[in-house]
């Protein structure tokens, strides 16, 4: 599979993916040498999105205190602990941190939610708790008010953003397509919808470049 991805791409590409994959391996994991952009130290784990994801943190808090309590008759329950363990472990002391980092705890953190509610559900049926069974039913009311209202906002959000694929620059990049090979825009975004690539160099300009020397502003 690998092999024929690899050679798919040379004949079709001339094996620009590899080239920028490779790009992207060596800035992210170079010493920093430059200063100019500021350091990968500006960009520390946010625990805000902790916070901001909090009916998610909660029944996680409930699930892993549930599986501390039963992991030594359930070995296996170790497996969800220790994913989140170790995420939480490499991306609070990894800089720089980016906001999409944040799949990675995810994952592991929604796994421990689900068996925190699991388990508070099976509480109230057996024991028919009441007083439980109205504060779950608060947090649920609460939890889903606050997901849809993040929801509608975030798609607000996009449907009052600029619609670039109707912007009177395209028209115009439109009219000079015929006599260009390559196009260089800060927003990549309209390299997309004019249908010119970007020069492979600068296709990709993230920071971790800019800070290990790879590109630099006069380089650009």
């Amino acid at each position: 599979m690998a092999i024929s991805f690899v050679a798919t791409d040379y004949l079709v590409e001339g094996g620009t993916y590899l080239r920028h994959f490779q790009q992207s391996w060596s800035s992210h994991f170079a010493a920093t040498k430059s200063v100019e952009y500021g350091s990968p130290n500006d960009h520390p784990f946010d625990w805000s999105v902790l916070l901001k994801n909090w009916d998610t943190t909660i029944p996680a808090v409930v699930g892993v205190i549930v599986l501390l309590c039963r992991v030594r008759q359930r070995p296996s329950d170790i497996l969800p602990l220790a994913w989140l363990a170790l995420t939480v472990a490499v991306f609070a002391s990894h800089k720089p941190w980016w906001p999409y980092y944040y799949i990675h705890n995810a994952i592991p953190l929604c796994w421990c939610a689900a068996i925190g509610i699991k388990f508070v559900l099976q509480r109230i049926r057996l024991r028919r708790a009441v007083g439980w069974g109205v504060l779950f039913g608060v947090f649920g009311i609460c939890a889903l008010g606050w997901m849809g209202a993040r929801l509608y906002l975030e798609v607000a959000s996009i449907r009052n953003s600029p619609q670039t694929y109707s912007s009177l620059l395209l028209q115009q990049i439109e009219r000079l397509k015929p006599f260009a090979k390559f196009f260089y825009t800060e927003e990549p975004i309209f390299s997309f919808h004019a249908g010119i690539p970007m020069p492979p160099q600068l296709a990709d300009e993230p920071l971790n470049r800019l800070w290990s020397g790879d590109m630099t502003s006069a380089r650009m």
